[in-house]
């Protein structure tokens, strides 16, 4: 799962400047009380990961979690998508199950692809929505989403 948070054009203020789509902190929350942990990936660069991590906590009220952001300019501008496949694989081979994905843009679609998360459990939100096959989150917020889709889900076994 990622956070659906849509960065400004720099110059780039890490605690203050982003927005999220509304209802991400209820979908997390969501996942949170079903037993399942989200994963917060991005291809933003290491030096931002502190100030993601505050804004996760002060503007979605969400406890702190896993946050991976990219550890090289190479990584975040010339293999966004490689990047991302790379550290999802790493999470599978450790044994983490990951049945369903969120994201806004090409490279969460590749990715997510590449690792084998089905279509129909990778969802996409923004100009990209439905892309690839991808299934679509219509609206420019989750909270339809979290009452056709996300409570329905059984809880994971995990507490």
């Amino acid at each position: 799962m990622a956070s659906e948070c849509r960065p400004p054009p720099f110059p780039w203020r890490p605690a203050f400047s982003f927005l999220a789509r509304g209802g991400a902190g209820e979908l997390v929350e969501t996942y949170l009380a079903l037993g399942y942990h989200p994963i917060f990936l991005t291809a933003r660069p290491y030096w931002s990961a502190k100030g993601s991590r505050q804004w996760l906590r002060d503007n979605m009220d969400l406890p702190d979690f896993t946050l991976r952001a990219a550890l090289s300019h190479e990584e975040n501008l010339l293999r966004t998508a490689d990047y991302k496949a790379a550290v999802l694989a790493e999470r599978q081979d450790a044994g983490l199950e990951i049945f369903r994905a969120y994201g806004n843009a090409d490279t969460d679609i590749e990715a997510y692809e590449r690792v084998g998360i089905p279509k129909n459990q990778t969802f996409t939100i923004g100009d990209l929505t439905g892309e690839s096959g991808t299934a679509p989150i219509e609206q420019e917020h989750y909270f339809d989403h979290i009452d056709a889709v996300v409570e329905d889900r059984p809880g994971s076994g995990c507490r």
